[in-house]
């Protein structure tokens, strides 16, 4: 899928505003980035979240290159926030805040994750725990066990030998993992609470 669309505000007879509009009621999550000569629309193109509504006229190399790196930028950071699989042959995006868990069952990856209204949805595909595990890293997921990695923002409760998620799945937790579970999570929890 495209990254980013560059688009003017005239496009021929009609108006880049409009079709920019089209294009996310059809899905589109990427950027749009306008480059045009007038800054006639700009507060009209609020309505697309466009990343820049930059103008012609005031693009010299310099600016250019400061500019498209910016857009480099926005899109590496976007892309870190989703994470994909393969169901058959096809491809699926999901942001990662959405996703509560995954256990791996004879090579068969099981996610959790949140889905429509709020719900708790759960897909198969073949991959490895330590792939998953090797891009999710930094992204503060946690491990109980060996089977299993989870999102903490969806721990309801912790005892002491076993997690539960709001999604009411029991997680065991291994001895061999315990000790850096409980780190991590209570680590979690301290970066994440607000003083009152």
């Amino acid at each position: 899928s495209t990254d980013v669309v560059f688009m003017d505000e005239k496009l021929g007879d009609g108006n880049g505003i409009d079709v920019a509009k089209q294009i996310r009621e059809m899905g589109y999550k990427g950027e749009i980035v306008f480059l045009t000569s007038s800054k006639k629309f700009v507060f009209e193109s609020f309505d697309v979240r466009p990343l820049n509504y930059l103008l012609k006229n005031q693009m010299n190399s310099e600016r250019s290159n400061y500019e498209f790196n910016k857009i480099i930028d926005a899109v590496k950071e976007r892309v870190k926030m989703v994470f994909t699989y393969h169901v058959g042959k096809s491809k699926h995006v999901i942001e990662i805040e959405k996703i509560i868990s995954f256990e791996v069952r004879k090579r068969i990856i099981h996610m959790s994750y949140i889905g429509v209204n709020n719900n708790v949805q759960r897909v198969e595909f073949y991959s490895k725990m330590e792939e998953i595990e090797d891009r999710l890293c930094r992204k503060g997921f946690i491990k109980p066990h060996r089977s299993f990695f989870i999102n903490p923002m969806y721990i309801d409760r912790v005892g002491r030998t076993k997690t539960v998620l709001y999604s009411e799945d029991v997680i065991p937790i291994s001895r061999n993992f315990k000790g850096e579970f409980l780190k991590d999570f209570y680590s979690y929890v301290e970066e994440n609470t607000i003083e009152l």
